[in-house]
């Protein structure tokens, strides 16, 4: 599987291949560091559920607001410098989370706020929004389902390894320390190493040229290149809205309910984090074959439907060994959706708009998870964690659905190419 998916990098432009690497780093980091760490981080600080959730939806919500922006930016002055700015201010933002205890306790909120607010800035609005234009614009449209596939294996093999590192990280600083794990300094170092690596990122997005690849949707039906399809822009925020609202509260909580709920160790907590990112490496690679049989728009459904069935555990059933199941078949779920969507999305308009849509639909995205992060900390203290999990089943189940109802006739630019392979057939 390892030596498919690098075979398969190889065959990309140098452009791509360097998207491909600073994603990895990018995922590595915060998806698998961070993702693991962070919120045990604000624990041993002090902070509780409402407050945990209070600074992941303030991260959330400043993606979101600074997505279409970040969108109308990469459309004006290029997708490479877009990411090159995002990841900058992301690295500063991560890499000063870890300096709150330098801090007279009293600030020590208000600091975490501003810096997690300014690293998802960064990381979920400039860089996010813009590494898949870029990478659409540095791939022909052969190479482009492959290409988001190994987009998200590739990443997700990457946040394997770091959530691995993640889970392990704090007892070897802890060690060398002489501190103890019920303390914030080893979790702290353990986020400031995983921080730095994105520097490395920043370096693989310098040595990128702006992509020169012409469009073929363009080239075939020059009257797509027009006004924004703004009625496909809009439909598509409100269907992902509802999706990332359920998924949000185990991107946001899931680490908490396992260490907060159920008191499992935190190398425990990074292996079923690890072992959900490296299931997720063939799911990724699966869409193809799903994708070419059912098209994208049923396989994202369908992968949407399954993981809303994975947080039925979660909510019903009180013990690790149900929530380790229903992480790790929701983020392998998760990452079979993620290239579907995307080049779904993105086939919706031509180039011209690609920025604007991803805007679109990140603003959407995090939006809905940056409302469950806010409300879910007030869920958890009202209801608890099972009400919590249920509730987002349902509203991933719905976005499913909906999702299916809406887009089982093609629509913008794929309806034009399904009417042109008709009259193709007809012909």
């Amino acid at each position: 599987m390892i030596h498919h998916l690098f075979s398969a990098f190889r065959q990309f432009s140098r452009n791509a291949r360097l998207a491909f690497l600073s994603a990895g780093i990018v995922w590595f980091s915060v998806f698998g560091v961070y993702a693991v760490l962070f919120n045990l981080y604000l624990l041993r600080l002090g902070f509780g559920a409402e407050y945990i959730g209070l600074v992941n939806a303030c991260g959330l919500l400043s993606g979101s607001f600074f997505s279409l922006p970040a969108g109308e930016f990469g459309r004006r002055w290029g997708t490479r410098r877009s990411m090159l700015l995002g990841l900058t201010i992301a690295l500063i933002g991560y890499g000063v989370v870890p300096a709150t205890p330098l801090l007279p306790p009293p600030l020590h909120g208000g600091w975490l706020l501003m810096a997690y607010l300014l690293a998802c800035l960064g990381s979920l609005g400039l860089y996010m929004v813009n590494v898949t234009p870029f990478l659409m614009g540095a791939t022909s449209l052969q190479e482009r389902n492959r290409a988001f596939s190994i987009l998200t294996a590739l990443p997700t093999a990457a946040a394997f390894v770091g959530a691995l590192v993640g889970g392990v990280l704090p007892q070897f600083v802890a060690t060398g320390m002489a501190s103890s794990l019920e303390r914030s300094a080893p979790y702290g170092l353990s986020l400031l190493i995983g921080a730095s690596l994105l520097a490395i990122a920043i370096l693989a997005i310098s040595a990128t040229q702006e992509p020169s690849l012409p469009d073929p949707a363009v080239v075939a039906a020059p009257a797509l290149s027009g006004p924004a399809p703004l009625r496909l822009m809009v439909v598509m925020a409100l269907l992902l809205f509802v999706r990332a609202a359920g998924q949000g509260a185990l991107r946001v909580f899931a680490n908490v309910y396992m260490d907060d709920g159920l008191g499992v160790p935190t190398a425990l907590i990074g292996t079923v984090s690890a072992l959900g990112q490296l299931l997720g490496i063939p799911a990724a690679l699966l869409t193809l074959l799903l994708a070419a049989r059912l098209g994208q728009a049923s396989t994202y459904s369908l992968a949407i439907l399954g993981m809303a069935g994975c947080l039925l555990p979660l909510g019903l059933v009180p013990r690790w060994e149900a929530a380790a199941f229903g992480f790790v078949g929701a983020t392998a779920l998760f990452a079979l959706a993620s290239p579907a969507i995307t080049v779904f999305e993105q086939s919706l308009v031509t180039a011209k708009w690609r920025p604007a849509m991803e805007g679109t639909v990140m603003t959407s995205v995090n939006l809905g998870r940056g409302a469950m992060a806010l409300a879910g900390g007030y869920l958890i203290k009202s209801a608890g964690y099972s009400a919590l999990f249920l509730t987002s089943s349902a509203l991933m189940a719905a976005g499913a659905i909906l999702f299916w109802v809406y887009f089982r006739v093609p629509r913008g630019e794929l309806r034009h190419q399904a009417q042109a392979e008709a009259r193709s057939c007809s012909g």
